[in-house]
């Protein structure tokens, strides 16, 4: 399983290069060993390397390649054809034989890639699934303590998104939460993640950025929000917790447990306001609100402040 994601992080060109080389290096091993020991089915190997891994027309030109390979190495090792015609049949159904392969593995690949999206991904609203943003969160968490980075986490739900539910329908209520995703990709940078959890509630992986500039980041998202929910008329509002992670936590778990208690926070303390947060060696809350934030919402919060929008 390693060694194939690892070949799946590979360029194209090297793999499709590597698998000529290995159809050469086969060709050769065939020659030597004579006409009298079957040795076609070694070329499938690069064959389906070139297929799974680049593609159709990589594994196409790679059988083609392994055909002509095998013909050359049979004349040169003295096998002689009663006639040109039977050399060029038993060359073309070895070419038809390894292309129909080549062509099934590329489809086998199509059909897993569309599968791994699909899994990716939420089907209503385009943006990433649970378990792939926990996933992501986690090789954040390793490159953090690795190359001492800083990264936020941004976790929300919609205040009053079940009165639209109740009031317009589901399907208006789908609508919101497509518009949410749209805005949210709109607004914030194409390295940034966003991902649905469940229902109405989403969460956003802000990867290189520190305290500051996750107010200003958030800040804007906050502004793109309310003004999409004003255009349509919309009830709803945004409670959202904000941790920054200088010395993350162990695992992404254990981070959305903390930044989900941030959501809550904001949500008890009067909704529609953003609490931040910052995980250094320990938790430790963030200096006064910058201008513009507002005071701290009231209300029990054992860490950070909040800015309300």
């Amino acid at each position: 399983m390693h060694a194939f994601a690892w070949l799946d992080r590979q360029p194209k060109a090297a793999i499709l290069l590597a698998m000529l080389l290995l159809v050469g290096l086969l060709g050769l091993i065939d020659y030597s060993t004579g006409t009298e020991i079957a040795f076609s089915v070694f070329y499938f190997l690069p064959i389906a390397g070139a297929a799974f891994f680049v593609g159709l027309r990589g594994g196409i030109l790679v059988a083609s390649t392994s055909a002509l390979t095998w013909l050359f190495a049979e004349l040169l090792g003295g096998h002689l054809y009663s006639s040109v015609p039977i050399g060029v049949w038993n060359t073309i159904n070895r070419l038809l034989s390894f292309g129909v392969m080549a062509a099934l593995l590329a489809a086998l690949r199509a059909g897993y890639q569309h599968q791994k999206e699909l899994a990716d991904s939420d089907v209503l609203t385009g943006a990433r699934s649970r378990r792939r943003f926990l996933e992501l969160v986690e090789v954040e968490i390793a490159r953090a303590r690795r190359f001492q980075r800083t990264f936020t986490v941004v976790h929300f739900d919609l205040d009053g998104f079940k009165a639209v539910n109740d009031r317009l329908g589901h399907s208006e209520g789908d609508t919101v939460l497509r518009i949410v995703v749209d805005v949210a990709r709109e607004t914030l940078r194409e390295t940034d993640v966003v991902a649905r959890l469940g229902g109405d509630e989403f969460a956003i992986l802000l990867p290189e950025t520190e305290a500051p500039i996750a107010r200003g980041v958030v800040g804007k998202l906050q502004v793109s929000l309310a003004e999409a929910m004003q255009k349509h008329e919309w009830p709803v509002s945004f409670s959202l917790g904000v941790l920054t992670c200088i010395d993350p936590p162990q695992d992404a778990d254990e981070l959305m447990h903390l930044v989900d208690c941030l959501t809550y926070d904001a949500k008890t303390g009067g909704k529609d306001t953003a609490v931040y947060d910052v995980v250094a060696a320990r938790l430790v809350s963030m200096t006064k609100p910058q201008p513009g934030h507002g005071a701290a919402p009231s209300g029990p919060r054992p860490r950070g402040d909040s800015g309300a929008r």
